[in-house]
Order: C-alpha cells, then sequence, then structure tokens
C-alpha cells in the first residue's frame, strides 16, 4: 500500500550501502507484483544486498540483509505460481551447460533440459506446460554450489 518506489543496495563491507537501481513500485495494489534486476558488477567475493521500500510520503523499510558470494552462480525462479513456463535467472562466473530438473513432491523427476549458459546475466526458459498442478522442486545441478527451487504449478 503506498507504494511509491524500491531501492536494491549494494555493499562490500555490510555496513555502507549505495543505490545498485530504484524501480517505480504499484502504488496501491491488491495483485501481487513481480520485480528483478541483475547487478553486473557485483563485488570480489561478497556482495550484501538489501530492498528499501519507500512510500508516497516517505517512509521506508529494509529487508532483511541477503550475501551472495561472486564465486557462485547466482539463482532466481519466477513466476512462482506458473503456468506455462518459468524462468530462470542465473548470474554466472563462467560459460558452459547447465542441467535443470524438475521433481515432483514424491522426489520424481519430471523433466529434464540442459541449457547454454554465458558468463555473465542469463535467463533461461523452462517450459512446464506438461506438468500437472502441483508443487515442484527446479534442480539446477552443475551450479556451484547446487541449487533447489521450489515453485507452484497451477
Amino acid at each position: 500500500m503506498n507504494n511509491d518506489y524500491f531501492t536494491i543496495e549494494k555493499s562490500e563491507d555490510g555496513i555502507s550501502y549505495s543505490e545498485l537501481i530504484r524501480i517505480k513500485g504499484a502504488g496501491n495494489s491488491s495483485m501481487q507484483k513481480n520485480y528483478s534486476t541483475t547487478d553486473n558488477e557485483p563485488y570480489p567475493n561478497l556482495t550484501y544486498y538489501r530492498l528499501k521500500q519507500t512510500d508516497f510520503n516517505g517512509d521506508f523499510t529494509y529487508s532483511n540483509i541477503v550475501t551472495v558470494s561472486s564465486k557462485a552462480d547466482v539463482v532466481s525462479l519466477y513466476p512462482t505460481p506458473a503456468n506455462d513456463k518459468v524462468f530462470v535467472k542465473l548470474f554466472s562466473e563462467e560459460a558452459g551447460v547447465v542441467q535443470i530438473d524438475i521433481f515432483d513432491l514424491t522426489g520424481q523427476k519430471v523433466l529434464s533440459q540442459s541449457f547454454q549458459k554465458s558468463k555473465g546475466a542469463n535467463s533461461i526458459n523452462v517450459n512446464v506446460n506438461s506438468l500437472s498442478q502441483g508443487v515442484y522442486m527446479l534442480c539446477i545441478n552443475n551450479s556451484s554450489p547446487k541449487k533447489q527451487l521450489r515453485f507452484v504449478k497451477i
């Protein structure tokens, strides 16, 4: 409610933060809104991030601090819930092949695909249209370290 904008801030030491990007908010919305961005220049070794949400009247709140090691692939998944596609956002330190497996709640592998990733920011489109409604685990097997992300297929 009364959301003017979001600011993503980053820090090398976890104390002094600078603005990475400012994204206009939706104001007042009863629907879920998804926002995303990529830091194409993370700090060597470790980068600290926090989200600042600012209202129209200037009041603001901070999220918890998240740390990301630049030695590892940075991964996010959206949208969730998903209809026919999910997108894997991947920031990688090196080019190569990424193996994505999707498992149902019983642990059975229901989908497996390989994708070429480049060094830097990647967006991988995974078609989940053939999956039944339910909860799934998407696993990125040759990410460093191995990543597991949960999503809901509607």
